[in-house]
């Protein structure tokens, strides 16, 4: 079984032949996660397999808080980072994976039943307004935004991926964020809260380096 990790925690990854800058460097978790501290560790587990330059990431995901904004009447929105690119031209080959939403009995009182409904979706920014998930091509250009529906505050979706692309990474580095989407009808208005995400997401990249 593999053990839990923390963002202070050391992950070296094997190099191979034709690997391009940023690969099989020693990396700490916490830096990966965009600087998590102790006691905000999103990641439980977290698997790199290399084959030459492709990278095959598997993130797995363990209460991972996620905060949801929702502005007067509106929706319900959020975004939670896990993941910072190297810098570079970054291909994304296919991102999938199952995920659990569920929300704590100390925030249930911020929705208006127990079964709330929205959207999930795996982008590179968080979502910037509060238009349904996709509206913005940021929202789930990586994993398309997939409808949630919970029962007793918990429900399961499986992320399909977006197509291939290429994204310019070379200034500004590539971000991934798991994004939520809530109804208004099923959130207080004027409300900050968040809900929580358990599951995994299977990322296959390859780093086409700066030039």
């Amino acid at each position: 079984m593999p053990k839990s990790l923390l963002a202070s925690d050391t992950i070296r990854v094997a190099r191979f032949p034709g690997d391009g800058p940023g690969m099989g460097e020693a990396f700490q978790l916490g830096d990966a996660l965009g600087g998590a501290g102790p006691g905000e560790v999103p990641l439980s587990t977290v698997s790199v397999l290399n084959q030459g330059p492709l990278r095959r990431d598997l993130f797995t995901f363990t209460n991972m808080p996620v905060p949801v904004v929702s502005v007067t009447t509106g929706a319900g929105v959020g975004g939670k980072k896990f993941f910072d690119f190297p810098p570079g031209f970054i291909k994304h080959f296919s991102t999938r994976g199952i995920l659990t939403v569920s929300v704590a009995a100390a925030k249930q009182a911020d929705f208006t039943d127990a079964t709330p409904e929205g959207d999930v979706g795996v982008g590179t920014a968080a979502p910037a307004d509060a238009d349904a998930l996709g509206t913005d091509a940021t929202d789930d250009d990586f994993g398309t935004s997939t409808p949630l529906t919970m029962s007793a505050y918990s429900g399961a979706v499986t992320i399909p991926t977006e197509a291939e692309a290429v994204f310019n990474g070379s200034a500004t580095s590539i971000d991934l964020y798991v994004n939520v989407f809530i109804d208004a009808v099923d959130i207080d208005d004027s409300t900050t809260t968040e809900v929580l995400v358990n599951g995994w997401l299977l990322v296959c990249w390859m780093n086409q380096g700066d030039v």
